[in-house]
């Protein structure tokens, strides 16, 4: 991969309710200076220099990834159930990455309420 810069991104989230995806949150255009932004780096694993908002040569992976956790970190007073997130990164108006997940959330931590 080579050096992507001026990046910025942008996430849906949808939940599953009355049988049908409702939209719950729509974020626009945000850069590397949002704490999303540098949670999305880190899951992905990315050589990113926030300085010149540059990811340089590499690749991602995702490797023993708590998709949970990230949810509640996300949303602290999140719903549980089931959601759908789409993840998108863009350099200068064309998409470079987009990760669409779906998973069930739980109350974070729940084991220790036994």
């Amino acid at each position: 991969m080579k050096r992507v810069e001026n990046i910025k991104g942008r996430v849906r989230s949808f939940i599953w309710e009355d049988e049908q995806w409702q939209q719950n949150m729509h974020a626009l255009g945000f850069g590397c200076n949002r704490q999303i932004f540098h949670l999305f780096i880190q899951l992905v694993n990315w050589k990113m220099n926030f300085n010149k908002c540059a990811v340089e040569k590499g690749s991602g992976t995702f490797s023993r990834f708590d998709y949970n956790l990230f949810q509640h970190a996300l949303e602290p007073e999140t719903y549980y159930g089931r959601w759908r997130w789409l993840y998108e990164a863009t350099s200068k108006g064309k998409s470079i990455t987009c990760i669409a997940v779906e998973t069930i959330v739980n109350l974070a931590n729940s084991t220790s309420f036994f």
